[in-house]
């Protein structure tokens, strides 16, 4: 703006300037005539000279005001993003002091998401002209926010309620940071003001925490309920009922882990205690009729009318792992067909088609119970409820899929469609339900891995590579074909149900993610600030 207004004094001194030496010519050809003969015309040249200078002047004082507009507004946009940028600054502050000694499923953490922020922060930037400010809004995922669309956010935001947090522990914190100032005139008030936007990964062991929704079994019939184990409340009594009700993600009194025991536990009432909670409970059943309930009891591991196995037909069935066959045969089942509040029974409905009644649809976060490497099931780390499958039974099926994990009581007798065998020496990964079937790779990455018989020491396609402890957590656990790519999970292969909710078994670039990850145990993984961009004229 000075430059500008020195070219105007430059401008308007230069046209005087001339003025008066065209005065002064004129001045000396007039000398020795009479004062009157042209006094008239140099006053006229004065004047014209004048009006000229003040319209130049004018000119010059617009195109300052012109470029003044846009100047104020540049200067407002520059301190507009560095108040976003301390936004997001205080916000993390926040989210980091977000601490106490605190007990999740037995253990023992720094952070406590009870005391994650949930409201909007707002502050002023100190010493800052122009009355800027910042606006924060946090909100909290499992998976990475980072570049989803604004649905995919709505979707899958947690609840988060100020003074309780999260009802589960996240894995990300979005911080979308809007700094403002005050309006320039001739603008709008919003004209200037930047927002940035930033992904928080927390420090967590990728410890699986569990504790997921209980569905009952997805028919697709029209009319069909999604409803859910549900205790009533996250504290309940010894001898409560247990229901179902329609599912609501993230409830307290709806979270239920699946444990090594075989017991199904509220996971809110968990402490840190081993084996801790409030479990589903059965009396032994003397009958069908009348009906034996299902209530809640403090844990006690061993005690088998607390175990209970997921079989091969998606049913919980009585463990039996005493051997004296009390609960062997009985099922958990709902009193009332889709039916909001019904409780939940003992049947003897064990062994029939999948159906809504008597089988059921954990999520993948309940857990795997006894299922791991000691069963020959292959956990997926990601969905760590669920297993590599080979869908309903059939080894020519065009797709595998990943399915909650299978115990068949008594624990260990597991159905050949989720037990594989790994050879060293052949490479070969298989399973047996009379003839050996080999796993085999897709032509192209992206694509759904088969079960083929007979296997063949000349298929590099039915070749594996099944690592452990690499010494890289990102090569670690991976099962990897004779192209360098890993088993990994895809969409779902079909749209219809039951088959469009399970996870497909595929072979993709290999990437270090927990999709890629089978029978992995626990590693701690670091905080980290990422993806942080501008979400107002940016890209």
């Amino acid at each position: 703006m000075s430059a500008i207004a020195g070219n105007r004094s430059r401008v308007g001194g230069g046209v005087l300037l001339r003025c008066g030496r065209v005065l002064h010519t004129r001045l000396a050809k007039i000398q020795g005539r009479r004062a009157g003969d042209d006094e008239g015309m140099a006053i006229l040249l004065v004047l014209m000279c004048i009006m000229v200078a003040t319209a130049l002047s004018v000119l010059a004082l617009s195109m300052v005001l012109v470029q003044e507009s846009p100047t104020f507004l540049q200067r407002k946009s520059n301190r507009a993003i560095e108040a976003a940028e301390a936004g997001l600054d205080a916000g993390l502050s926040q989210i980091r002091n977000a601490t106490s000694a605190n007990i999740i499923n037995g253990n023992q953490v720094g952070g406590d998401r009870t005391k994650l922020p949930c409201s909007a922060l707002t502050g002023q930037v100190g010493g800052e002209q122009g009355n800027l400010t910042y606006t924060v809004n946090f909100s909290y995922f499992s998976s990475n926010p980072a570049r989803t669309t604004a649905a995919w956010r709505a979707a899958n935001a947690m609840t988060c309620t100020p003074g309780s947090g999260t009802a589960t522990t996240p894995t990300y914190a979005l911080l979308v940071s809007a700094g403002n100032g005050a309006a320039i005139p001739g603008n709008t008030s919003v004209a200037g003001n930047r927002a940035l936007e930033t992904v928080y990964a927390f420090k967590v062991t990728n410890t699986n925490i569990s504790g997921g929704l209980v569905h009952t079994y997805p028919d697709g019939a029209n009319g069909t309920l999604d409803l859910c184990f549900d205790a009533g409340s996250a504290s309940p009594i010894a001898g409560a009922f247990l229901k179902v009700q329609p599912c609501v993600a993230g409830s307290t009194q709806q979270l239920f882990a699946y444990r090594t025991d075989l017991s199904l536990v509220l996971a809110s009432t968990q402490t840190s205690a081993p084996g801790s909670g409030m479990c589903l409970q059965a009396p032994q059943p003397a009958s069908s009729s009348p009906p034996t309930y299902m209530v809640f009891q403090p844990c006690v591991s061993g005690q088998p009318n607390q175990e209970w196995s997921f079989n091969d037909v998606a049913a919980f069935e009585g463990a039996d792992s005493n051997g004296d066959g009390g609960l062997n045969g009985w099922c958990l089942a709902v009193q009332t067909d889709n039916s909001v509040g019904s409780k939940v029974i003992l049947s003897q409905v064990c062994g029939a088609a999948y159906n809504r009644d008597s089988t059921w649809d954990p999520d993948s976060k309940v857990g795997a119970g006894a299922a791991g490497a000691s069963t020959q099931q292959l956990v997926n780390y990601q969905e760590f409820g669920r297993c590599f499958d080979i869908t309903s039974q059939n080894v020519n099926s065009p797709f595998m899929i990943d399915f909650p994990c299978k115990q068949a009581p008594p624990p260990g007798t597991i159905a050949f469609n989720q037990k594989f065998t790994y050879s060293t020496s052949t490479q070969w990964l298989t399973s047996n339900n009379g003839s050996v079937y080999c796993v085999t790779t897709a032509n192209s990455n992206g694509g759904y891995v088969l079960m083929v018989n007979p296997c063949s020491t000349a298929r590099a396609d039915q070749k594996w590579v099944v690592n452990g402890d690499t010494g890289n957590y990102s090569t670690s656990w991976t099962i990897v074909d004779s192209n360098g790519r890993c088993l990994s999970l895809g969409p779902p292969g079909s749209s219809t149900a039951p088959l469009n909710q399970w996870s497909t078994i595929v072979v993709q670039t290999c990437d270090g993610s927990l999709k890629q990850k089978w029978n992995a145990p626990p590693n701690l993984l670091p905080a980290s600030q990422q993806d942080t961009r501008e979400t107002t004229g940016g890209t």
